[in-house]
């Protein structure tokens, strides 16, 4: 939630909310990666979503809790690569 929180709080203040996305894309994309076990798309989906404007409306850090959370065994969970999964593509926590 403090990722998408800081995310969404650059755009407070109008030109400086895209200068701060530009600094907070790769923190958040990196911090969301490392929470969700080092899933490369995430990487990609969160630094897009911070970087390009007008869409940090999209809370993706609560998306992939939510996700994590409540639909692990789910094929959205697997293709976001959230959890850990053995070589037959079965979740292992």
């Amino acid at each position: 939630l403090a990722i998408d929180l800081i995310g969404s709080a650059n755009e407070l203040v109008p030109v400086v909310g895209e200068v701060a996305d530009v600094l907070w894309a790769p923190i958040a994309a990196y911090a969301l990666r490392s929470l969700y076990g080092n899933s490369n798309l995430l990487f990609a989906l969160e630094f897009g979503e911070e970087i390009l404007p007008f869409t940090d409306i999209l809370p993706l850090a609560t998306i992939c809790w939510v996700v994590e959370t409540y639909f692990a065994d789910s094929s959205v969970a697997q293709a976001l690569g959230l959890g850990i999964y053995d070589s037959n593509r079965r979740r292992l926590m």
